[in-house]
């Protein structure tokens, strides 16, 4: 009983919980307050991608009706284009930075992250790998815009 009046309480201040399945990117949620449709939602999902052994969080813009199509068909576009990208960004590391010896085989240590929409005008993703290892704090950080890689960073 008290369960249900909290989440009563929760949906009538914060919005109710929707939630949508992509086929790709697993079940995304959020809150929804307004059936607004210049209301603008952030929706979250985590899901593990084939040939990954931990999660990725995809973040979409959207609104009341869910994520963006446009979004949507670009964050397809970066998973089937994943491994060159994750080539490209090492050719930039390799380029603009000199990468620790213990890190000269990081494409094959990281997994993609997090993939976070930056404008949703432009499609332009930030694309987030962290090491697989959870006591290893390092990660690489790349903007993805209309097939490009810049602002590439190693953060170790």
């Amino acid at each position: 009983m008290i369960t249900s009046i909290i989440k009563g309480i929760k949906d009538l201040l914060l919005g109710k919980e929707v939630f949508i399945d992509d086929p790709r990117i697993g079940l995304l949620s959020e809150r929804v307050l307004s059936k607004d449709p210049d209301k603008h939602y952030s929706w979250v999902s985590e899901h593990r991608l084939p040939d990954q052994n931990e999660k990725t969080t995809f973040i979409v813009d959207g609104n009341f009706e869910g994520p963006f199509p446009a979004q949507l068909t670009v964050i397809y576009r970066i998973l089937d284009e994943l491994k060159g990208i994750k080539e490209k960004v090492d050719k930039e590391l390799r380029k603009n930075a000199s990468i620790p010896e213990t890190l000269t085989t990081w494409p094959a240590e990281f997994y993609l992250s997090s993939l976070i929409p930056l404008d949703s005008e432009t499609l332009e993703f930030e694309l987030i790998f962290e090491a697989e290892d959870p006591e290893d704090m390092t990660y690489v950080s790349a903007t993805w815009l209309n097939g490009k890689i810049s602002e590439v960073e190693l953060m170790a």
